[in-house]
């Protein structure tokens, strides 16, 4: 049994009218008052700033804005991609764990050959 797809067109979902970046500046303050300081989730943030400022951007706008000004609450709990996983003994961080234990028994080896022959 085949099914039969119907295609509507026609308007999408409402879209929120876009906000210029003099009204993002006009309330950053207050924005970073209630969501950093205050600790205010974004959801009731966003229902503070349209009942107090009448100020309505969609959550997708508030959270482009935040992060296009570097807000953010939290620190990673994990290391960023860019970041080892654990401290190298090597200074250099192209240079594996392994390799750094080849050189230093290299160097150890080198250390013992020359205190045998000074002797």
């Amino acid at each position: 049994m085949a099914r039969e797809f119907k295609f509507v067109s026609g308007p999408g979902p409402p879209r929120a009218p876009p906000v210029s970046s003099s009204d993002w500046e006009t309330h950053r303050a207050t924005i970073y008052y209630l969501w950093k300081s205050r600790n205010m989730p974004l959801k009731q943030l966003m229902d503070t700033m349209r009942s107090e400022h009448s100020f309505a951007p969609s959550r997708k706008q508030y959270v482009l804005q935040l992060k296009k000004w570097g807000m953010h609450k939290y620190t990673p709990a994990r290391p960023s991609a860019n970041k080892r996983p654990h401290p190298s003994p090597s200074p250099d961080p192209q240079v594996s764990c392994r390799q750094t234990k080849k050189v230093q028994d290299s160097k150890r080896a080198q250390e013992s050959n020359r205190s045998q022959i000074q002797e």
